[in-house]
């Protein structure tokens, strides 16, 4: 095969600028292979089944005789020409294997061609059936393999919405405010010859966790004298004790209820202070809640605090308990001296109220005569899956078998279904 002289080097670049246009026209990958009478510019090429290799001639002195693959005499003798006088040879490679092709000097290029691999995506962040605090804003990759390169797009999905488009990679999407919910995520890909491919996961946005954090109404360092002094740090010995007093809240919303203590005298004498609890108290602390209310238990410092080094006491169970108006803690240690809300190194006593999470969804599907139950593993321990024929209270729970099998992220339980019964489904931690 015969190929022409090229007069203009330059025009040369613009011809195979522009059959790499025309390549993505006709959805295949284009490789340039530039020879002159010193051999071609390269010795080996790697393409995908179905590219094309385009030869093009920049020797001003020489015709080129291609023989090998492409064939000799795939064109006639006089090749195709795109309008200039630079000449050029493309051929498109469409079975795998190794293929070589030569110049009438003995130069050489050997083209390996790979087979294309199925078109796929995979959603690598977020995990499947992660688990959001509405309102979720998150961000969604996915990686693609396999199919014609370059990918032309990929979409991503909040069910059936579109909520973004990457063209490059690395493909990712932002997914913005969704609300309490579950839902599907989905990725779709289209490669470089239109194909497309698809991957879904599963998402649940969650109600907020409601934290709180409550300052004292009153505190104050309580004299055995009956005496109350409250512009100075909650000295703790043998003759005075910490007061501190709150007013009653809707406790019923919280999961846990932290008393948190810090030091504003150093070093400590004594790394614990006992926690006693009163309730119904008057709002305004006085001598008489000296050596008031019940026994709570003991909070512990770590071993040499620093100033601000805070400590935490659970008294959920206490001030879920309380009626109030008010309710209160009196603090007795070692001579020590905890901050105050007048005197205190940047945390003040105070209560730490951390809301409940909403539990995990419980899916029910039918498959033929079974029903299959399933929840998210994702920060659930110690649930069981019950069952009884009617709800409400009074009714009679029961652990449903088998054992929950792991697939995936998920619990799986199937159990058959039973003509004419009525069964309820429930998730306990009991």
């Amino acid at each position: 095969m015969k190929v022409g002289i090229g007069i203009i080097r330059t025009l040369g670049f613009l011809i195979a600028s522009l059959c790499v246009f025309s390549t993505w026209q006709c959805q295949a990958n284009t490789t340039e292979v530039d020879w002159t009478s010193s051999g071609f510019s390269t010795s080996h090429i790697t393409i995908n089944a179905g590219d094309e290799v385009d030869i093009v001639n920049y020797d001003y002195d020489f015709d080129l005789y291609v023989t090998g693959a492409p064939p000799e005499g795939f064109y006639s003798d006089i090749p195709p020409s795109d309008g200039y006088t630079v000449w050029y040879v493309p051929y498109v490679y469409y079975n795998p294997g190794t293929f070589s092709f030569s110049d009438e000097f003995g130069n050489s290029v050997t083209v390996t061609v790979i087979a294309i691999q199925p078109l796929s995506v995979a959603i690598t962040v977020p995990a499947n059936n992660a688990v959001f605090t509405a309102p979720a804003t998150f961000t969604v990759t996915a990686v693609p393999a396999g199919g014609t390169t370059p990918y032309a797009q990929m979409q991503f999905l909040v069910g059936t919405n579109q909520t973004g488009v990457a063209t490059s990679a690395p493909f990712t999407g932002t997914v913005t405010n969704l609300l309490v919910g579950n839902y599907q995520i989905s990725a779709i890909v289209t490669d470089s010859s239109l194909n497309t491919a698809a991957n879904s996961i599963q998402v649940s946005v969650v109600p907020p966790v409601t934290t709180n954090y409550l300052v004292p109404a009153d505190c104050a360092t309580i004299y055995s004298s009956g005496s109350v002094l409250r512009i100075t740090g909650l000295t703790l010995s043998a003759s005075t004790q910490g007061g501190l007093e709150f007013a009653a809240f809707d406790a019923s919303q919280y999961s846990s209820i932290l008393l948190e203590l810090s030091p504003s005298s150093l070093p400590m004498f004594d790394s614990t202070v006992d926690v006693y609890g009163f309730d119904g108290g008057t709002g305004t602390l006085a001598g008489s809640n000296y050596n008031s209310g019940a026994y709570i238990g003991t909070a512990t410092f770590p071993p040499n605090p620093g100033y601000g080094q805070i400590t935490t006491f659970d008294v959920t169970a206490f001030v879920k308990a309380t009626h109030g108006p008010y309710f209160g803690f009196i603090l007795h240690g070692a001579g020590d001296v905890l901050s105050s809300t007048t005197v205190n190194y940047g945390t003040p006593p105070e209560l730490y109220a951390i809301g409940s999470v909403a539990g995990p969804s419980l899916t029910a599907t039918r498959a033929g005569n079974q029903i299959i139950l399933s929840w998210p593993t994702n920060n659930w321990v110690a649930l069981s899956l019950q069952s009884a024929a009617t709800p409400g209270p009074g009714s009679a729970w029961n652990a449903v078998s088998p054992p929950p099998i792991l697939v995936s992220s998920q619990w799986v339980v199937t159990n058959a279904i039973i003509p004419g019964a009525s069964r309820f489904f429930r998730l306990s931690n009991q």
